[in-house]
């Protein structure tokens, strides 16, 4: 592989992880979620430094991913294979790595002192926060899965989002080399139209996520489509396209 292509490999891993992110509504467009932690805390929570402290992590996660997807929607065509334009990608890309190294050691602070920032301790926008911040934690799958567990019996005591669990739970199971279950991680086909990556039982995939406040997969990519202005199809890949690269 060439070092341009690998400059562009890079940028395009971590983009595909951001379209795949669910906190879209932090980015100005529709998660495809019934319901969401963006909610303001207009009540007294238990931790409100730690609070403070997740939306500051949480706001630098989005700024530095708006950059990139910004980049990578406004770049004209044709051009973002070109030396000079992989370079820029490639500098947001590690930006956007930085500040994932930073948000994830936070975290993996605040739960081994504190355990997982629920509602009560944080607020629904602190508790959505850290669940961004565990959803972008893609290079310790460890703590990711860690997460995952920590915030399974929380959902049925309302003291986390069961959209935002789904969420997690398949970039739990794709990292692991499984199918997901709720559809909501995207990556581009051979033809460069974003798909859903390989779901289990994909007959009942729009079930599987109206249990849990998700929009149907339809309107889901339309939304994703509509947000990065790159084509989207929903219907599942049958291979992973991340499989093939590495």
């Amino acid at each position: 592989m060439t070092r341009n292509g690998r400059l562009n490999r890079i940028g395009g891993t971590l983009v595909a992880g951001v379209v795949a992110l669910g906190g879209l509504g932090a980015l100005g467009a529709s998660s495809g979620c019934a319901s969401s932690g963006e909610t303001n805390v207009s009540w007294a929570v238990t931790h409100p430094e730690v609070r403070a402290q997740l939306l500051d992590w949480r706001a630098k996660d989005q700024a530095g991913r708006r950059k990139l997807i910004a980049f990578m929607r406004d770049a004209p065509a044709g051009e973002t294979a070109s030396p000079e334009m992989a370079e820029q990608r490639r500098e947001l890309a590690l930006e956007v790595i930085e500040i994932d190294r930073g948000a994830t050691a936070y975290l993996k602070g605040v739960v081994d002192e504190h355990g997982w920032p629920t509602r009560t301790m944080v607020g629904a926008d602190g508790a959505s926060a850290a669940w961004i911040l565990a959803q972008h934690a893609d290079r310790d799958p460890e703590f990711q899965a860690r997460a995952l567990e920590l915030m399974r019996p929380l959902v049925a005591q309302g003291e986390a989002a069961p959209d935002e669990f789904a969420l997690l739970t398949d970039r739990v199971l794709l990292a692991q080399g499984e199918k997901q279950v709720y559809g909501t991680q995207f990556a581009p086909d051979e033809n460069g139209v974003r798909r859903p990556r390989p779901v289990v039982e994909p007959e009942g995939l729009n079930e599987r996520r109206r249990s849990m406040g998700l929009d149907s997969i339809e309107r889901y990519a339309r939304s994703l489509g509509r947000s990065y202005g790159q084509p989207t199809d929903p219907t599942p890949l049958e291979v992973d396209p991340v499989k093939r690269e590495e």
